[in-house]
């Protein structure tokens, strides 16, 4: 049990371990973490994928050579001074794709903070690029988004030394405030979209 209490903005929680043979701790993966013991209990019975969420495939700081492959739930991580997956080494790149289903059509504001870098493109066409070399990490854009329509989604992140951590944030029609993309807007593969929701551009 964690038991985590945000008094201001900008809190956050990662939680580590290091098993043993491994050189350096990682980021626990959700794929051993159960809410309840019936759950842990039935883990032979899970998908290789979850239902929602971005699959992760991770390369050296050049992007050249692959290393493995995960998947997370959010589009927002927190390595720290440590690595994202106990198979990965502590500076990598990682390349998260898959689906994103806006709630609502109209304009979205996204907005992503990286150490080092992030790229990202929806619907293949490039919207954003944040890096510590300009801004502070920091970046922002507009994207017009059409509601219960998968948009493919890709972002490629660049944890070239130290500490490790991104984010991307969406701010929806009629709303102010940026806040978390819901796990349940994101998809990893298309199988794994619903039938009654249409692609972009098709």
């Amino acid at each position: 049990m964690i038991e985590y209490f945000e008094k201001v903005r900008g809190a956050r929680l990662t939680f580590f371990w290091q098993p043993l043979g491994f050189p350096h701790p990682s980021i626990v993966p959700s794929a051993v973490l159960f809410p309840t013991e019936k759950h842990a209990a039935a883990k032979g019975k899970r998908k290789p994928l979850p239902d929602h969420g971005l699959v992760a495939d991770y390369f050296d700081v050049d992007f050249k050579k692959p290393i493995g492959r995960s998947f997370i739930h959010r589009t927002e991580t927190l390595w720290g001074e440590w690595a994202a997956e106990s198979f990965a080494p502590i500076d990598a790149g990682v390349r998260y794709s898959g689906y994103l289903v806006a709630p609502t059509t109209g304009r979205y504001k996204f907005e992503a903070f990286a150490d080092d870098e992030m790229r990202v493109w929806i619907n293949e066409n490039p919207v954003l690029f944040a890096t510590l070399a300009t801004n502070k990490g920091f970046a922002s854009a507009y994207v017009e988004l059409e509601g219960k329509t998968a948009h493919s989604l890709r972002m490629e992140y660049l944890d070239a030394t130290a500490n490790g951590q991104f984010l991307l944030h969406w701010i929806p029609p009629g709303f102010t405030d940026a806040m978390s993309i819901p796990c349940k807007a994101l998809y990893p593969i298309k199988k794994a979209v619903p039938k009654e929701i249409n692609f972009a551009g098709k």
